[in-house]
């Protein structure tokens, strides 16, 4: 993992007021990218609950600053976002919070195509590049 940029990506975070320390940050980013590629090689989604397991929080506010720390990592290295891996239970899709960040990077305009189009799109992207 590219640590410089990373931390790049986690002053963005913080300077979009989430609450969160380095020392915290940069491992389970860097944990929940590694969960994520596993799940690619299995052709597989994995649940909020189940990754949060995975990686040792139980707060789903945490995880959710992980992942967006994630998907502007992936951003800046022009990789698809991982974080389209990860879904509800219920839906079998990723939450809303996934689809804002995506509008706010211009990788989904909910004026082209619905949630479930870009989820198929992104999720096909993900699998083809990792």
């Amino acid at each position: 993992m590219d640590f410089n940029l990373l931390y790049d990506v986690f002053e963005r975070t913080k300077a979009e007021g989430h609450q969160t320390r380095w020392n915290m940050f940069k491992p389970r980013v860097s944990q929940v990218r590694g969960e994520l590629i596993e799940n690619v090689n299995n052709w597989s989604q994995v649940t909020y609950e189940s990754l949060g397991r995975e990686i040792n929080t139980d707060h789903r506010k945490y995880l959710g600053i992980y992942l967006h720390g994630l998907t502007y990592y992936n951003y800046e290295r022009n990789e698809p976002p991982l974080a389209v891996l990860v879904v509800t239970e219920e839906t079998r899709r990723p939450g809303d919070g996934f689809y804002e960040q995506a509008e706010e990077l211009g990788i989904y305009d909910p004026a082209v195509e619905t949630e479930d189009e870009a989820f198929e799109r992104l999720s096909h992207e993900v699998f083809q590049f990792y």
